[in-house]
């Protein structure tokens, strides 16, 4: 995330901040010395594209890699917040893909084991295939981990007020099936523009209303 220092500071502070979020992840990519995450700008996207994505990954059944990519202009403009939200939602689609790769193409673990961590993912595998892999994460995401990610923002900055929290963790998971059932979703996407600062004037200044805290 070069040139982005607030960017890699709120980076560095991931793997201190909360508990669930630290076991998920140094499970991989902080314990494990044969795995390693790369986070990069996606120096092409603009204020209207994706906020960012996880490549598909290389390796062996004994090393695994994979690059990350966010979106520079949510580096520059969005509240901490936002960030730290998109850096998580990205670290978690390259966990699951971690533990797929070590199923389907390296055996270091089976079906069963798969589908005891993700049942959400695999009930979508088995109709769709892995093509359709952002899809099965983001339901198995909506499922499982919003609640995580809500954590996460409050361990992050304790004055977040929940309904700020739990909106900006649904960020990226709006095509998921849990999101189509759920009636307050104008209010979570409201809330997740203002936390992303991508609105009109009036509504980025009520980032201050929420207690969200923008990069200096």
């Amino acid at each position: 995330l070069q040139g982005f220092p607030c960017a890699q500071e709120i980076l560095a502070q991931l793997p201190s901040i909360n508990a669930e979020i630290v076991k998920i992840l140094d499970s991989v990519f902080y314990i494990n010395d044969t795995a390693d995450l790369y986070f990069k700008a996606k120096t092409d996207f603009t204020k209207d594209s994706i906020d960012g994505y996880t490549d598909i990954p290389s390796g062996s059944a004994s090393f695994f890699r994979t690059s990350i990519y966010i979106n520079p202009w949510v580096m520059a403009n969005s509240t901490k917040e936002y960030i730290a939200a998109t850096l998580i939602h990205e670290s978690l689609h390259a966990y699951v893909n971690y533990w797929y790769f070590q199923y389907k193409y390296y055996h270091v673990i089976d079906s069963n084991q798969f589908k005891a961590k993700f049942p959400i993912f695999w009930d979508h595998y088995r109709n769709d295939g892995f093509h359709n892999q952002p899809s099965q994460s983001h339901n198995e995401m909506a499922e499982r981990y919003v609640d995580l990610i809500t954590d996460f923002l409050k361990s992050y900055h304790f004055n977040i007020s929940n309904s700020m929290a739990k909106a900006i963790a649904w960020g990226g998971l709006q095509e998921s099936d849990v999101w189509k059932t759920r009636s307050d979703t104008n209010t979570i996407y409201n809330l997740n523009h203002i936390a992303r600062q991508d609105g009109t004037t009036t509504n980025n200044n009520l980032y201050t209303n929420h207690h969200l805290r923008k990069c200096d």
